[in-house]
């Protein structure tokens, strides 16, 4: 896992940036805490994906949840704006459930079963998600009540603290045939007209374009943050969110670099985290601990 300054060249970004975990074991798909103190993360390190916590210096690591059994698998932990109870997908049995654990552990509350893309609400009271591909909805967390959002071939959802939009993306129409575009898209309100805030070739998706353009909203709502491919690397792009063109955050120059599905923002909105690997051995293993 590593730390990268977004406001600098993006080659001097490369540069500049830290290292956090020196684990034995693959990691991925950071998540920071609200305080911004520490991280919440995918590892298989000990043999299986579960979730770890360590401090942003890359100390107290700490396992929160331990599955073992092979047919399951966790992933895409996310910690609220505000609270310490950790949303993540719990994959089993051919279904994906969004779940949650505390910080501390303990026992997994599944939240909604056969469902995934969830993302929080900017007040942590209530979760957008997906139990149908295309339409996003909303539960509220203190009733258990799912209101419909959107239903215009929307998914992965991004919710920026202050609330009133919501970011999505839009992928290409199946009937057009393998590749095309995603649109990332900004809707005001969350339920309200949406516009295209840019558009991504499939073929950018990080390990497999089945799995979709994956966007984080920056605490100040300025920018959304994604990992792209460019030709044979991964690199972190930043998407304005109020118009304007995207613009990479790191140049890996001739390195094969790979950066999977989500990354992180620091509270101040001027780093991000993101788990980086750098061979094709690595590449490997990250897709085995995709699950």
């Amino acid at each position: 896992m590593w730390r990268f300054p977004i406001d600098g060249r993006a080659s001097d970004n490369v540069r500049n940036a830290v290292r956090i975990t020196r684990q034995t074991g693959q990691v991925q798909v950071p998540s920071v805490s609200p305080d911004g103190t520490e991280m919440v993360y995918v590892s298989d390190n000990g043999g299986h994906s579960n979730l770890w916590v360590a401090a942003l210096d890359g100390s107290s690591v700490q396992q929160i949840t331990f599955e073992r059994d092979a047919g399951v698998s966790v992933a895409l932990p996310l910690w609220p704006p505000v609270g310490d109870r950790i949303l993540f997908l719990r994959a089993h049995d051919a279904q994906i459930d969004i779940c949650l654990v505390n910080r501390d552990g303990g026992a997994i509350h599944t939240l909604l079963p056969a469902a995934l893309g969830p993302c929080w609400s900017g007040d942590a009271r209530s979760v957008f998600c997906s139990r149908e591909v295309g339409r996003i909805e909303r539960l509220d967390l203190a009733t258990g009540a799912i209101a419909p959002v959107r239903s215009d071939r929307a998914i992965g959802p991004a919710a920026p603290r202050d609330g009133g939009a919501l970011y999505f993306t839009r992928p290409p129409e199946l009937s057009l045939g393998p590749g095309g575009y995603s649109e990332i898209c900004r809707a005001t309100p969350e339920d309200g007209p949406s516009h295209v805030l840019a558009r991504v070739a499939t073929s950018r998706v990080p390990l497999a374009r089945r799995l979709h353009v994956h966007v984080t909203v920056s605490p100040d709502g300025r920018w959304l943050a994604v990992p792209l491919l460019d030709s044979t690397t991964a690199n972190l792009w930043l998407i304005p969110t109020d118009g304007g063109p995207m613009r990479a955050v790191t140049d890996f120059d001739d390195r094969s670099v790979f950066i999977a599905r989500s990354v992180a923002w620091s509270p101040d909105s001027s780093h991000l985290y993101a788990a980086v690997a750098d061979t094709e051995a690595d590449i490997v293993l990250l897709e085995g601990l995709l699950g």
